[in-house]
């Protein structure tokens, strides 16, 4: 039912699609708090505490393994509707850059290297023309 609800809230941010995608990420953390209380009448007479961890241990953890695939789901859609920070430009905000002072200064070392080269090769091409 939930899969279907995603399909018609389509991948546009509305109030709606933001509710459906909010009830979808919420459900699964409702359903795995309360698993015990829902497995609670499928518990053997023989067990001692219907409610505990123990009872039941192959089926609730398959129940875990589906509100996990829910959750992911909820997740994929958060991606698909853009509210998920996952590309580059949605950290640019924490990126910093180099100051312009050291990047100048390093234009100058390597303009001054480049004269000092050029005028050593200068004098030297005046020496074979003496």
């Amino acid at each position: 039912m939930q899969a279907f609800m995603l399909y018609m809230s389509g991948s546009g941010v509305q109030i709606f699609s933001i509710g459906i995608v909010f009830m979808l990420l919420l459900s699964p953390f409702k359903n795995v708090a309360g698993m015990n209380q829902a497995f609670a009448q499928f518990a053997p007479s023989t067990a001692s505490n219907p409610k505990s961890l123990l009872t039941l241990p192959w089926p609730k953890l398959v129940y875990v393994f589906f509100n996990v695939l829910t959750l992911a789901v909820g997740l994929w859609k958060c991606r698909t509707m853009g509210l998920l920070p996952v590309g580059t430009g949605d950290w640019l905000a924490f990126e910093t850059r180099g100051t312009v002072r050291n990047n100048v200064s390093l234009l100058f070392v390597g303009a001054e290297s480049l004269f000092r080269h050029q005028r050593s090769s200068y004098s030297s091409l005046q020496d074979t023309i003496e």
